[in-house]
C-alpha cells in the first residue's frame, strides 16, 4: 500500500515538475480601445478623455482650432457604434452627456439611446454664448459590451450641428473620428 501511494506521489511530482498538468495559456486582457484621429486639430474631433479605463471611453467633442471656433449656443448630434463592442453609458449625473460648457439653465438638454444611436441635443438661451477655450464642447461615454469579442469596431456620425451666435451649421461631414477595437 505505502509503495503505491509513494508510485502514484513520483508520478505526479514528474507530470508538475515537466510542465504538465499546469496550463501556461493565459487569457488576453480585453481593453476596450480607442485611438484619436491623426488629422490634425483644424476639422471638429472626437478624442479620449484622460479619465477613461480599460473598460470604459470618456470622448470629447473638441472645436476647431483653425479657423477657431471659440463659441457657441448648442450642438445636436446623432453618433452610432458597434453594440457588439460597445455600448453608451451614462455619467454619475444619470445622463449621456456631460461637460457642458453652457450657461444655465439649458433651452435643451436631451440624450438619448436608440439602438446604436446616441441622440444629444443642447442649446442655451440666446441672450449667452458659451467659450470653450481647448475644453470639451460635450462628452459621451461607451462601456464595453458584455461578451465582446476582440476586433474593430465602428463608431459613425449621423449628423451634427453646431448653432452658433450668428447662424446653424452642419458639421456632420467635419467631426474627425478615431477608431474603437476591443484587444
Amino acid at each position: 500500500m505505502r509503495l503505491s501511494i509513494l508510485a502514484c506521489s513520483g508520478a505526479l511530482l514528474s507530470t508538475l515538475a515537466c510542465g504538465g498538468g499546469a496550463s501556461s495559456d493565459v487569457a488576453p486582457a480585453i481593453t476596450l480601445n480607442y485611438t484619436n484621429p491623426t488629422t490634425a486639430n483644424a476639422d471638429w474631433q472626437l478624442v479620449k478623455d484622460s479619465t477613461s479605463s480599460t473598460s470604459r471611453l470618456v470622448l470629447d467633442l473638441m472645436a476647431p482650432t483653425a479657423p477657431t471656433v471659440t463659441s457657441g449656443q448648442g450642438i445636436t448630434l446623432i453618433l452610432t457604434t458597434d453594440t457588439s463592442k460597445a455600448t453608451w453609458a451614462t455619467f454619475s449625473s444619470g445622463s449621456y452627456v456631460s461637460g457642458l460648457p453652457y450657461a444655465t439653465p439649458l433651452l435643451a438638454n436631451k440624450a438619448s439611446v436608440n439602438g446604436s444611436a446616441l441622440r444629444i441635443v443642447v442649446a442655451q438661451n440666446p441672450a449667452g454664448s458659451a467659450t470653450y477655450s481647448n475644453a470639451p464642447v460635450l462628452q459621451v461615454a461607451l462601456n464595453m459590451a458584455s461578451g465582446a469579442a476582440i476586433g474593430s469596431g465602428s463608431l459613425t456620425v449621423a449628423s451634427a450641428y453646431h448653432l452658433s451666435r450668428d447662424a446653424t451649421s452642419d458639421i456632420t461631414s467635419s467631426i474627425d473620428l478615431g477608431t474603437i477595437a476591443v484587444k
